[in-house]
């Protein structure tokens, strides 16, 4: 299995017993599993993509995808706020858009501004 481990830990910036640290694993079993001396647990696998926010799927080098199927849930929800706000907001007469734009222009001027 071609894991990616290596390729996750030094896209994080993290040394070998950083990750260890972050993964509650030993240096050395980091070392083996990079090397390809020893295969990944289920366990570590698990966590590793959860540290790293991609699928067990992509840090066993079983996919490409980085996303998580939860991830893009996520994604697909939040895209679907957003359509919601923007249907309600195009329902308004044009008299109540136009302090609601306001508004918005005003929040994003203050967020410039922290």
């Amino acid at each position: 299995m071609d894991c990616r481990l290596k390729e996750l830990r030094t896209a994080r910036g993290l040394t070998q017993t950083g990750m260890a640290m972050e993964l509650h694993v030993s240096q050395q079993t980091i070392s083996r599993i990079e090397l390809g001396i020893s295969e990944i647990p289920t366990d570590l696998a698990i966590r590793a993509a959860n540290y790293f926010h991609v699928s067990v799927d992509y840090v066993l080098g079983v996919s490409d995808e980085r996303r998580t199927v939860s991830a893009v849930s996520k994604s697909l929800r939040i895209a679907q706020k957003y359509e919601d706000f923007l249907l309600e907001y195009v329902l308004l007469k044009p008299e109540y858009q136009r302090p609601v734009a306001k508004l918005i222009e005003r929040l994003l001027e203050m967020q410039e501004n922290l």
